[in-house]
């Protein structure tokens, strides 16, 4: 399954470094990960995220198998 992560690196309760870490696993293991960090937002990277403009054609182009 597609995993596309977010992260603010100025997040002051979950640390960037844990997103990257576990992305760089997943990607070790095979999987199919990417990261988008933003230089200047804390934890609610969501808003940004949500404005992405590949995030809704990637969302829809993506399948769960049975």
């Amino acid at each position: 399954m597609p995993i596309w992560s977010f992260h603010g690196q100025l997040d002051r309760i979950v640390p960037h470094e844990a997103s990257a870490a576990i992305v760089e696993a997943i990607a070790r293991e095979g999987g199919d990960v990417r990261l988008t960090s933003y230089p200047d937002v804390g934890h609610d990277a969501w808003a940004p995220a949500y404005a992405e403009p590949e995030l809704s054609a990637w969302l829809l182009a993506h399948r769960r198998e049975a």
